[in-house]
């Protein structure tokens, strides 16, 4: 049982880096897409980074805190 509980905060940790890392990788890519396709230097690039950032943080929060409530019932 010891074990099962080892492997549960691995996969946690995992889909807490995936919900950071995906976010961001998405608004790097389309905000360069578009800054290519538009010709706008790197605006869309810079509003898609933080994009990604802001929404990579309110999924970690989302996971985490649906995470506390599972435990303290």
């Amino acid at each position: 049982m010891k074990n099962l509980k080892g492997i549960q905060y691995l996969v946690l940790l995992t889909q807490i880096g995936l919900n950071m890392a995906l976010p961001i990788v998405g608004g790097v890519y389309a905000g360069a897409y578009l800054d290519q396709r538009f010709s706008t230097g790197s605006a869309f690039l810079i509003f898609g980074t933080f994009l990604g950032v802001f929404s990579g943080i309110a999924g970690v929060y989302r996971l985490i805190s649906l995470e506390f409530r599972k435990k303290n019932k």
